[in-house]
């Protein structure tokens, strides 16, 4: 399974492709709207959709177009890297894709209230530009285009940061079923569904992606050890993870349960959680540091916005009031 799977994979392109289609399916929404109570636009309601279609394909393209000279580029002097010291490039990039995954878990928990945010946002934007039809002609082009580019960029450095860490053959099916569940997840906001259930659906998803970036970040730091026993016993990068391990620092050691064996079902343990057959001293306290640190901040992030909440409520009588007299 996680030879054929990647879950980070997974839920960064799920994150990317969900913020897209939200986008695009509040464009149509409002030009829906916007053609409904006004007859002027009523009989161009095809043209307008056909200018957010046009500038979704062509910010798709352009943004594939820039992630695979990207990709090349990327792959063809990391690989020059890797083969010198792979404990070490595994570490950093085990570090990166657990920031990563990290970010993506945090904005994963505002997921179910992209849609209002974006409604209002565009809604004010198209507001501006409807004295003529060629200003909202322009407007429907460019916001899908930059919004595409942009998604897109982010996931191809997300993604291109995190499949260093990853098998090759695990990246195609993780990243299809990813963006065909976004644009699902996208479609059920677009016709009415249920805001509750989304709610869930994203908070469930972004507990699941703070455990894989926890995993990640204690197996960076396994690697970064490894390394560093490696080069004090004189061992071959080859035969760096192949058992050998610093007995000072060892909190345990199993012969059994071990990720590498492929014949068993340890290694997604290993994707998921970043499980590891030897425990170090800094790899327990790394993943019990992460848990404190992101707990704290998810409780500052919790506290803040209650806080921006309450004072957005008590305004609304002293505006009230301000506007009577």
């Amino acid at each position: 399974m996680p030879d054929l799977f990647s879950i980070p994979i997974f839920f960064i392109l799920f994150r990317e492709t969900i913020e897209a289609a939200i986008i695009i399916s509040v464009l149509l929404a409002l030009i829906d709207k916007v053609s409904a109570s006004s007859t002027r636009f009523e009989a161009v309601s095809g043209k307008l959709k056909r200018q957010v279609w046009l500038g979704v394909l062509a910010g798709l393209v352009l943004s594939l177009v820039i992630g695979a000279v990207f990709l090349v580029f990327w792959y063809k002097y990391a690989i020059n890297l890797w083969a010198s010291a792979e404990s070490l490039w595994e570490g950093i990039f085990g570090v990166i894709a657990s920031i990563m995954v990290a970010i993506t878990a945090i904005a994963m928990l505002k997921g179910s209230r992209m849609y209002e945010k974006y409604s209002v946002k565009l809604a004010k934007k198209l507001e501006r530009q409807t004295e003529t039809l060629r200003q909202p002609l322009k407007a429907l082009f460019w916001l899908p285009f930059i919004t595409m580019l942009r998604e897109g960029l982010e996931a191809v450095v997300f993604v291109g940061g995190v499949s260093l860490s990853e098998t090759p053959t695990s990246i195609p099916i993780a990243a299809i079923v990813g963006i065909l569940l976004g644009i699902f997840i996208g479609f059920l906001l677009h016709t009415g569904g249920s805001q509750l259930t989304l709610h869930y659906f994203f908070v469930i998803s972004a507990c699941f992606l703070l455990l894989i970036a926890n995993g990640l970040l204690a197996k960076a730091v396994g690697n970064f050890e490894d390394y560093t026993w490696s080069r004090a016993i004189n061992l071959a990068a080859d035969d760096v993870g192949t058992g050998a391990f610093d007995p000072r620092r060892s909190v345990w050691h199993f012969d059994c349960c071990n990720p590498e064996d492929k014949t068993q079902g340890w290694g997604i343990f290993n994707s998921v959680l970043g499980w590891r057959n030897n425990a170090t001293i800094a790899t327990v306290t790394i993943y019990c540091l992460f848990w404190v640190i992101s707990s704290t901040f998810l409780i500052y992030m919790r506290l803040k916005e209650t806080k921006t909440h309450q004072r957005k409520q008590q305004s609304i009588p002293g505006q009230s009031l301000s506007t009577a007299v």
